[in-house]
């Protein structure tokens, strides 16, 4: 009887029975390397808010709260209270990671940082991503223009009496505010930085630059020029904005620690001192307790 070409039973077993381990360890591999890409949303804090070996401060360049000086240091409001922060808890090894302002969020959500340091201001939209700290300031909204310009100190007026055209940073309190005053779309230049803000009002491209006060006193204050020529204009129509450090929904006990060091910081005369220089004053670091700041 001729010999079958088919495999026998004895032998397909014998070939699924070598096949099998391979495929298993394929099917693994991928499924690790896939865990591995997935951004990590778990803590990386014990349960005393202990950070990692070296602890992750995100920051976007946006004076006064966080800025490079002439010698290529990193300093502002933000960076400088952090690092009492860190000086108080006993955290000595930070890493500075520099993100583009509109990012900050999002890579701090999906546990590429571990805590944001760069004036980010606390909003119930933001809440619903990450939580703060308790404030660091409470600051008032403003504008900057020529000096030659008449405007209202309400946003909504500027928009209707005006053909004026602003500029905010991407991402920021003063463009939703902007957006609230029905503001027209064309009539509004979203830019990376307050530096790059100042360039578009010095030259031309927009009538009014919007940004915090303090951000506005030091801009006015690095440029000398500036206020000779121009003026800051306070809006009276924008509720005050509070900067403080945000952190992932799950790092809950780190940003208790945070707290703690901030509530015998801020509004001390050591802490007045250091913001004065980054152009804020006496009143906007000095308010009622941050519970009845939000009431206003």
């Amino acid at each position: 009887m001729p010999q079958s070409d088919h495999p026998t039973v004895d032998a397909v077993t014998r070939t699924q029975s070598r096949l099998q381990p391979s495929m298993i360890a394929l099917v693994l591999a991928v499924l690790v390397g896939w865990l591995v890409m997935l951004p990590s949303s778990e803590p990386l804090f014990d349960s005393q808010g202990q950070p990692p070996a070296s602890l992750r401060i995100g920051y976007a360049i946006e004076p006064p709260y966080a800025f490079l000086d002439a010698n290529g240091e990193l300093r502002g409001e933000a960076v400088d209270v952090m690092r009492q922060v860190l000086a108080t808890t006993g955290i000595r090894n930070a890493e500075w990671v520099h993100v583009e302002f509109a990012d900050l969020l999002h890579e701090l959500k999906h546990g590429r940082l571990d805590v944001v340091a760069a004036g980010l201001f606390d909003t119930p939209e933001r809440r619903t991503l990450v939580q703060f700290s308790r404030p660091t300031a409470r600051v008032r909204a403003a504008l900057l223009t020529r000096l030659d310009q008449r405007i209202p100190e309400r946003l909504k007026d500027i928009s209707l009496q005006t053909d004026f055209r602003v500029a905010v940073i991407d991402g920021s309190v003063e463009q939703a505010a902007v957006r609230a005053a029905d503001w027209p779309k064309s009539r509004v230049l979203a830019v990376a930085d307050a530096e790059s803000g100042m360039q578009a009002l010095q030259s031309g491209s927009v009538d009014l630059l919007a940004l915090s006060l303090p951000s506005l006193r030091w801009q006015v204050r690095q440029l000398d020029q500036t206020a000779l020529t121009h003026q800051i204009v306070e809006l009276s129509d924008v509720r005050p904005g509070y900067p403080a450090f945000a952190f992932a929904l799950e790092n809950t006990a780190f940003k208790t620690r945070v707290d703690g060091a901030l509530s015998s910081y801020i509004g001390s005369p050591a802490h007045v001192r250091l913001v004065q220089t980054y152009g804020f004053e006496w009143s906007d670091v000095v308010w009622p307790t941050p519970s009845e700041a939000f009431q206003e």
